[in-house]
Parts: structure tokens; C-alpha cells; sequence
């Protein structure tokens, strides 16, 4: 039997809120494991503050790009604001 589905070149992972990023990593492995050759990519709404005072909300549009990463048993979240 032939299968007519092909592999997706890249998927997008959508939530409305990214903590750490556990969901998203979870998510991750899970789909690379079906589509090891995909591009898979992450997009939140919105974000949680890491570090007060550092990190803290500036304006409803505020873009930041990051990585998450796999650090023991948890995700660890890094990046800066895109810049305007």
C-alpha cells in the first residue's frame, strides 16, 4: 500500500503562554522522533518574567527571540528582545 502523506519540511509548535518551556521541549521530542528531517519551531503569545527587574514587561508588542533548552530534568529558557 502506498502512502500518500509526506513528510512536513517545518512545523510550528503554538501555545499561549511559555513558562519555562517544558511543553514545547516535550513537544518537540515527540514530533522529531515521527519527522526527524522537519524544521520544528516554537511561537508563544506570551511569555513569563524570569528575572524581575531585569526581564520585566515593557509594552503589549514586545518581541523576544530564544532557545529552549534541555537542562537536567527541566527546560531552561534564554534570548533577548528583538530588536525594533
Amino acid at each position: 500500500m502506498r502512502c500518500l502523506f509526506m513528510e512536513p519540511p517545518c512545523i510550528l509548535l503554538i501555545d499561549d503562554v511559555v513558562t519555562r518551556g517544558t511543553a514545547f521541549l516535550a513537544a518537540y521530542y515527540k514530533i522529531h522522533s515521527a519527522y526527524p528531517d522537519a524544521e520544528i519551531k516554537a511561537f508563544a503569545a506570551m511569555r513569563t518574567v524570569l528575572f524581575p527587574g531585569e526581564d520585566d514587561f515593557r509594552d503589549v508588542i514586545d518581541p523576544y527571540v530564544g532557545t529552549i533548552a534541555p537542562n537536567n530534568s527541566h527546560a531552561y529558557r534564554s534570548g533577548n528582545r528583538k530588536a525594533s
